[in-house]
């Protein structure tokens, strides 16, 4: 026989999950804020104020304390609203993995499996403590452009998606292609256990006019672009510091940052690997 507060709890991860629908369906978090206004009126099940926190109680057996879900679905529109605020990013000579498709080297639906996949990452790393957010400059020909995913090339994809305990497939068709920095950022990666959230000062892959599958540094209007995401990540992933990989990354950072401990480490490009390993061993503490 189900207890009274157990039928109550139940009521409630049911209303729970009716805001989520109408906050998902609206994608604003005004809606979750009115959802539970209104409850409160209402009195849900005898209660005389809606709680949205704080919830214990036992179903199925499975003790849940302190159940946030209030706070959890607010994540969750945040999160939507964070992606949909890259697909809509459209500037001249540049690539959108989350809106657009290769046509060369892309599968159908390309767009949708990337956007699904970082999506994923990004609710998984919610629910840790981030320990490091790693921020490059932008994205590449041979691996985000392919994957969506910042220093992840087709090889390392697997490897990214495992990390955060997430599925992935590939977007792209043919034999996987590799990336020089991201074959180096992921045998580092694959030393550490802290967890550690990739990405990039400007998200898109900038290329140079009418070459696609080539490679340049994005510009002022570009990077005006992806400090406005960059800032939103970092609200949403509140990391413990920021790794700038880079000296373009480094000096961006220091310049709008001043909240978080910035870490400057050498590009493992041209011939920076070395330096870079080491950097990262010394502040990791990683026996080399």
């Amino acid at each position: 026989m189900k207890t009274r507060s157990c039928i109550r709890s139940q009521g409630a991860r049911e209303i729970a999950r009716e805001i989520a629908r109408e906050a998902w369906g609206r994608n604003s978090a005004k809606t979750v804020e009115n959802r539970v206004s209104s409850l409160k009126k209402r009195r849900f099940l005898g209660y005389k104020k809606f709680q949205t926190v704080n919830f214990t109680c036992e179903i199925n057996n499975l003790e849940t304390t302190g159940l946030t879900h209030y706070a959890y679905f607010g994540m969750l529109v945040r999160i939507n609203e964070f992606m949909r605020q890259i697909q809509a990013l459209q500037l001249p000579n540049t690539f959108n993995p989350y809106s657009e498709e290769c046509p060369i080297h892309d599968r159908s639906g390309a767009a949708e499996i990337r956007t699904e996949l970082l999506q994923a990452v990004l609710q998984a790393a919610t629910k840790v403590d981030i320990d490091s957010l790693w921020v490059g400059r932008d994205l590449g020909y041979r691996g985000g452009r392919r994957t969506g995913l910042a220093f992840t090339d087709d090889c390392h994809l697997a490897m990214h998606a495992a990390r955060w305990r997430v599925v992935s497939r590939r977007a792209t068709k043919g034999i996987p292609v590799s990336e020089k920095s991201a074959t180096v950022i992921w045998n580092v990666l694959s030393r550490l256990e802290h967890h550690i959230f990739l990405w990039n000062i400007f998200p898109l892959h900038p290329h140079l006019p009418d070459v696609p599958l080539s490679n340049r540094n994005h510009n002022a209007n570009e990077r005006t672009s992806g400090t406005q995401v960059l800032s939103r990540l970092i609200e949403i992933l509140e990391p413990n510091r920021v790794v700038a990989i880079g000296r373009d990354a480094t000096n961006f950072l220091q310049s709008i940052d001043h909240s978080h401990q910035i870490v400057s480490v050498r590009h493992p490009s041209f011939g920076g690997q070395n330096i870079f390993r080491a950097k990262i061993e010394e502040l990791y503490d990683i026996p080399s």
